[in-house]
């Protein structure tokens, strides 16, 4: 059952894979391939989910007019500080970013940018699946080191 509890909680746009796999590695002594393959799952599953429903959920608070000053706004400011790194770097851009298991970097934010600057949904998840699965490496390298050096 720690698995589906690993799955959820790969899902979380908190912790993502970047909490999940540490945890459950330490609490249940998982096997760490294990671990990974269900936290990948789990985080693209959201990545999935946000890119589908991110244009759905614009759409209906944009229709009350407090939300759609916010909403305008965000948009605005996310693209002024991001475009040009998204126009030099392009698709390797999305892929770092989800890829660098730092805070406020991950598979959500990665497809709520996907989604503000118009990349196509199949794209977006294929970018965001590499990204998901280079920070899942990195996290799970992180990990079995502590374990070590523990």
């Amino acid at each position: 059952m720690e698995w589906f509890y690993l799955f959820l909680s790969s899902m979380l746009p908190i912790t993502e894979l970047r909490g999940s796999i540490p945890f459950f590695f330490f609490k249940f002594n998982l096997n760490i391939y294990f671990i990974y393959f269900i936290a990948c799952l789990g985080n693209i599953l959201l990545g999935v989910i946000t890119i589908h429903l991110f244009d759905f959920f614009v759409f209906i608070f944009s229709k009350i007019a407090f939300f759609k000053k916010i909403i305008d706004w965000w948009k605005e400011s996310v693209k002024k500080r991001s475009q040009k790194k998204f126009s030099i770097y392009g698709d390797l851009a999305l892929i770092l970013f989800v890829a660098i298991p730092l805070p406020m970097t991950g598979v959500f934010t990665g497809a709520v940018a996907s989604r503000l600057f118009d990349i196509p949904k199949k794209r977006s998840i294929f970018l965001l699946s590499i990204g998901v699965f280079i920070a899942g490496i990195i996290v799970s390298v992180l990990t079995v080191l502590g374990k070590l050096v523990i």
